[in-house]
């Protein structure tokens, strides 16, 4: 069938099998959420049937860093290559799941962010025709760049997504992300106030790279908190990084490791001649949590009643430890008490949107992006 009648049969099913991807900031891995998607809109129904993160080789996550201040060809290749990995991933993961191949409907793709410049542009990579080809079912991606075109930000959109699944009756929530970089949405229950999201700052971007260098490479990440948990928070060194500009911008407002990534870990060393690296992870890791609590003082109308923790972050005991310290009285909990994964909620998140794409319905906030219009987000690839 052609790529209409393709439309038409999957907008006709009751539900579709839909396989969301996310590659994001932290470069940790790809997260594969196998959902049934039914409805569309507010009438939506999603339950995720299996999720799985892969890992990546240090070769792949070299090549995904050097991308990052890299040269066209440096990023011409990995637009391919890294699809080629994913698609390798999927194969095992349907494989492992013991999921037949051809029951898949639908492939919604977030892509590797590159660069993204703040209502500007945006590029995130990860070639939907090599997935096309593999599977031979549509391919959505490259979500971002349509927001964008509209005058929007192209960030953060998993806000529709929150809105539709975890809004409650009776208490005003905010969900927080902590990946490579941190985002929260605010749900209200009352309908007069708005839908609050944005990027509230850093997140593991910047304590990977510290970790990477307190112990000589030999560690990615502050795996349980352990490398922090030795250290001691210099407020001193706090004073200097809560004078970030960023802090002080108005909605909306998204941030990238071009703010918070190797460069800033990088210049702040050489600018505040940090002495203990050990102290410098702990040290970031209480900014991370100023950063969310103080973004909540700052930008919503009020305090929430509950806030859920999901992405790498929520596995950091000291980075929760904090965040409930800074937070008080505000109960601080994990998403897998939403019903998911602590970490399959971007990639459920972008199988939704695909699904509000393949109906043609916009799925972007203007609210919160600040784009001109609702518009539909991704590109179709058969």
């Amino acid at each position: 069938m052609d790529w209409f009648e393709k439309i038409s049969f999957l907008r006709k099913k009751d539900s579709r099998i839909i396989l969301g991807l996310m590659s994001g900031t932290s470069v940790d891995g790809l997260d594969i959420a196998l959902c049934k998607v039914s409805g569309k809109g507010i009438s939506t129904k999603i339950e995720l049937l299996e999720f799985s993160t892969y890992e990546y080789d240090e070769f792949t996550k070299k090549q995904i860093h050097k991308a990052f201040e890299g040269t066209s060809e440096q990023i011409c290749r990995l637009n391919f290559t890294i699809s080629r990995v994913w698609a390798s991933f999927i194969q095992d993961f349907l494989k492992e799941k013991k999921f037949p191949f051809d029951e898949l409907d639908l492939i919604a793709s977030h892509g590797q962010t590159i660069y993204h410049i703040h209502q500007h542009s945006t590029l995130q990579i990860g070639e939907a025709s090599v997935l096309a080809e593999t599977f031979g079912v549509p391919v959505i991606s490259d979500f971002r760049v349509r927001d964008i075109s509209a005058g929007g930000s192209g960030a953060p959109l998993v806000p529709f997504v929150d809105k539709l699944l975890f809004s409650h009756p009776f208490k005003n929530r905010v969900l927080q992300n902590i990946g490579g970089m941190s985002n929260l949405t605010f749900l209200p229950v009352s309908e007069e106030e708005k839908i609050i999201a944005f990027d509230t700052g850093p997140g593991n971007a910047i304590i990977d790279e510290a970790v990477s260098l307190a112990t000589n490479g030999e560690l990615k990440f502050d795996k349980d908190g352990k490398i922090s948990m030795q250290g001691g928070v210099r407020f001193k060194w706090i004073e200097f990084m809560v004078g970030n500009p960023y802090f002080s911008q108005k909605l909306p407002k998204s941030c990238g490791r071009e703010d918070f990534g190797k460069e800033f870990v990088h210049d702040f060393i050489v600018c505040y001649n940090v002495d203990n690296f050990i102290d410098f992870v702990r040290t970031l890791v209480y900014f991370v949590a100023w950063s969310i609590s103080s973004s909540y003082l700052n930008y919503l109308p009020f305090p929430p009643d509950e806030v859920f923790i999901s992405g790498g972050g929520a596995l950091n005991p000291t980075l929760l430890y904090d965040l409930r310290n800074l937070l008080g009285k505000i109960p601080v909990k994990t998403a897998d008490e939403l019903g998911f994964s602590l970490e399959a909620k971007e990639a459920v998140s972008f199988a939704v949107l695909g699904n509000e794409s393949l109906f043609g319905n916009p799925s972007n906030l203007p609210e919160i992006t600040g784009a001109n219009r609702p518009v539909v987000l991704g590109k179709f690839c058969f």
